[in-house]
């Protein structure tokens, strides 16, 4: 039995799921948790209704859909033409304001949010689609010196 982070699995669950990790791709999805009875509500239809266009989407390979849950695929967000990816905000700050720069930051919408040394005294990990936002909070904020964004073009992992 191997634990981890709360996680406990057996040896071949290991193998099987590090298979999974070389065999498959790493992909950007966007999950609803909403009931089905709930959406169609939302929409104004029926749940036959909603199960009929579920379907198509999922034919189509938009959607993934279990129980509890629907998956818009990177497919999908590709279609809507949604920012997907992440994006990378690096910001200096005033030596005396470091610590109150980084809680100011914190307080956004962020997937990563680090203190660093070097060049940067803080860098954010963003969504793509959160990233305007983010500049545009961070240039009303005292005591940054300079904010510049990344978005990666290209990765390879081994």
């Amino acid at each position: 039995m191997l634990k981890k982070k709360g996680v406990k699995i057996t040896e071949r669950q290991y193998q099987l799921i590090k298979m999974f990790e070389n065999q498959g791709s790493v992909q950007r999805v966007c999950t609803v948790t909403t009931s089905q009875a709930e959406l169609s509500q939302e929409l104004g239809i029926t749940r036959q209704a909603l199960h009929t266009h579920l379907k198509s989407l999922k034919e189509e390979g938009l959607l993934r859909t279990g129980r509890g849950f629907i998956d818009l695929t990177e497919k999908a967000l590709e279609f809507l033409e949604t920012k997907t990816g992440e994006a990378y905000i690096v910001i200096r700050t005033d030596p005396q304001r470091r610590r109150e720069v980084f809680s100011n930051v914190s307080q956004l919408k962020f997937h990563k949010l680090c203190r660093t040394t070097g060049d940067a005294d803080i860098i954010i990990t963003v969504e793509r689609k959160d990233l305007d936002n983010a500049i545009e909070e961070i240039q009303r904020m005292e005591g940054i010196r300079e904010a510049t964004t990344h978005i990666l073009l290209e990765c390879k992992w081994e």
